[in-house]
């Protein structure tokens, strides 16, 4: 018998079969390597999110310009909010979109264990690339909403002369933002994940969670529209850099303080490092009670 395992091991063109190896490393690792899935996963997040409406599809831009549209009538419109210059339906789409981007993708990396089950119970894959398919759907809203931005911007330029945009090396703070955020998202995601994929609650709770979050911080109203007395909480707040660094590079408004930087980097650093770790040692438990 011991010469016959020998030989399967030694024969051409065989395979052995061998446990997972361990560590967060390795997790990535394998996320690289099968990085190809992440479209798939991110594909089926779209299907289970207009599966069984009415309208289907058309609701992946016509969800942000609802969106947009009523915060713009209420916020500017109705209460004055200032814009810094900036007309505020611009103000507003730059802001909503960054936001957006990270809600989703945390929701949608929340999400990816649940809607992907049936999968994950029959054959293995990564999890991490379940995980990482949320930027997929996100990033097609936010794609929607620079669409959107660059037709209002269009009309504006038309009507007063203005372009209210810039572009050149500070833009890149913007991108910089984006992915400060994106990171925050993740790490938040994949440690809701193990949850959600055991209670609805998680979602629920999530909801009110961001809903809350995002009155905040400054993407609805200015950071310097904010009291001194609340400066400080606006400070601490992670999601305030990034918001703040999209604007700039985007608009041209706006300061980051060294502060709220911080305090993104240590959020991320808590969110991102913490969530992979938890998410490796808890995957498994997680699946086995599906």
């Amino acid at each position: 018998m011991q010469a016959h395992a020998a030989d399967a091991v030694t024969t051409p063109g065989s395979r052995v079969i061998s446990p997972r190896p361990p560590g967060v490393f390795e997790r990535l690792r394998e996320l690289w390597t099968y990085r190809r899935l992440i479209r798939f996963f991110g594909r089926r997040a779209l299907e289970k999110r207009y599966l069984r409406t009415w309208i289907g599809w058309p609701w992946i831009p016509l969800r942000p310009v609802l969106e947009v549209g009523s915060r713009a009538l209420l916020f500017g419109g109705l209460l004055g909010v200032p814009s810094q210059g900036i007309p505020y339906p611009i103000f507003l789409l730059v802001g909503m979109a960054a936001w957006e981007l990270f809600d989703r993708t945390a929701f949608w990396a929340m999400r990816s264990l649940d809607i992907n089950k049936s999968i994950l119970r029959r054959i293995y894959v990564p999890r991490l690339t379940v995980v990482a398919g949320a930027i997929v759907p996100s990033g097609i809203e936010y794609l929607i909403y620079g669409v959107i931005t660059a037709i209002i911007m269009l009309v504006y330029w038309l009507g007063d002369g203005v372009l209210y945009a810039v572009a050149g090396p500070q833009t890149l703070v913007a991108l910089a933002g984006l992915a400060l955020l994106i990171a925050m998202a993740y790490g938040i995601g994949m440690v809701l994940s193990v949850y959600a994929a055991q209670a609805r609650d998680v979602r629920f709770i999530y909801g009110y969670i961001m809903g809350f979050w995002l009155f905040l911080t400054p993407v609805l109203y200015p950071l310097s529209a904010i009291p001194p007395f609340f400066q400080t909480l606006a400070d601490v707040n992670p999601m305030t850099a990034p918001i703040v660094m999209v604007k700039y590079g985007f608009l041209g408004i706006g300061e980051v303080t060294t502060t709220s930087l911080i305090a993104t980097f240590v959020a991320i650093a808590v969110f991102l490092g913490g969530g992979l770790r938890f998410f490796n040692a808890a995957e498994t438990r997680t699946l086995d009670s599906f």
